[in-house]
């Protein structure tokens, strides 16, 4: 049913408000693609470690790592059939990159800098950025036919959406043509311009640190056609008819607010939305006829006695018309949902417990349904 959403997409973005199951409907739609057969990998940008709880699995690292095919075999995958998992790590994923990009000895060079070292504390959204580079790697990797993005609360996503551009600007920034890598003598990485600069920084705050600056900028410039050109095709892919963007949430006033509010998002960005899915629904149970009314209060009659029994069924109608009251409450705000256009809308029943293992993630495909 999740896979409905989806249909042969490549890419699949799940976005929504915290604490709406959205980490746990990731992982189900990448099980729900290998149980079709096909190879799925699953990211979670979210740093809050809930994608291994959900797959049963301890930990994950920053790369992807396969479930073990016993866990899938219980699962319904098929041996064609593949799932693989993993949780970004910014530093990580760079430190992949700059070894990916430079000779050897220049990588250990750059990655031994300081300002290199503290860079998160030196570049806003380097999370984002790192999200966007791993994406990238994900999105053209063979090895898999499905990517499922398990993206932070909406506000936060909305951060990953736009580091495209941002980073596009930033490689754009004046500051990094002051500074490029060239002969190792005093101020010698800067160019014309930079030199100027790298005197007053000098002056300020020592020789050691400005040239620390300059071998981390001229690193990050040697650097930037690349960051550029990924930047370029992460837009295209997100934009493209192979992704699509799936909006978790809750029968929750807030968490309709910001799903409605990212589809918006989504269409002024002009990127592809798929769907809702949305968790945690109360099934609407139809009221018991007279006769079955009829043959409960005798049974509780015969056994608990008149009084008691009466009293138990005064209770069980008052929870029951809460339930219901509820349940309305609930397809109201599902109807709000589906007065915003022909959105395809996928609902998930109220579960108790936490799903911890992969045949509850297979539980949550069957059942879905939709309301």
């Amino acid at each position: 049913m999740l896979l409905d959403l989806v249909g042969d997409r490549r890419l699949v973005i799940c976005s929504g408000a915290g604490g709406v199951g959205k980490t746990t409907t990731s992982a189900a739609i990448a099980l729900a693609a290998a149980r079709s057969g096909r190879r799925a990998v699953v990211l979670t940008i979210d740093p809050a470690k809930r994608l291994a709880d959900a797959l049963g699995l301890p930990s994950l690292p920053s790369e992807p790592e396969p479930v073990p095919r016993e866990l899938l075999d219980a699962a319904g995958v098929p041996p064609e059939g593949s799932l693989h998992a993993l949780m970004l790590d910014p530093k990580a994923t760079f430190d992949e990159l700059v070894r990916r990009l430079n000779a050897p000895a220049e990588a250990q060079r750059i990655l031994s800098n300081r300002m290199y070292q503290n860079v998160s504390e030196l570049l806003a959204g380097l999370q984002e950025y790192a999200a966007e580079e791993k994406l990238h790697q994900l999105g053209s990797d063979p090895r898999f036919d499905v990517v499922v993005v398990d993206t932070p609360p909406t506000r936060n996503a909305l951060d990953f959406l736009e580091a495209p551009n941002k980073l596009s600007r930033f490689l754009d920034e004046r500051v990094l043509k002051w500074f490029a890598p060239q002969e190792p003598k005093r101020f010698g990485f800067l160019q014309r311009t930079g030199k100027v600069v790298g005197g007053v920084l000098g002056k300020v705050f020592g020789e050691s640190f400005t040239e620390e600056l300059g071998g981390f900028l001229g690193a990050l410039g040697g650097m930037t056609a690349t960051f550029r050109s990924h930047a370029e095709e992460v837009r295209r892919m997100l934009a493209s008819p192979g992704a699509v963007f799936l909006l978790v949430t809750a029968p929750e006033a807030a968490a309709l607010d910001d799903a409605l509010f990212f589809r918006h998002k989504l269409a002024e960005l002009g990127l592809p939305f798929g769907g809702y899915v949305v968790n945690r629904l109360l099934p609407e149970r139809p009221p018991p006829t007279e006769s079955e009314r009829q043959a409960t209060e005798a049974a509780l009659v015969h056994e608990l006695g008149e009084e008691k029994a009466r009293a138990l069924l005064q209770r069980l109608e008052a929870s029951y018309g809460q339930e219901r009251a509820r349940a309305l409450l609930e397809r109201a705000m599902l109807d709000r949902l589906q007065a915003q256009g022909s959105a395809k809308v996928v609902g998930i029943p109220r579960l108790e417990g936490e799903i911890a293992d992969l045949p509850g993630l297979a539980q949550l495909d069957r059942l879905a349904f939709v309301p």
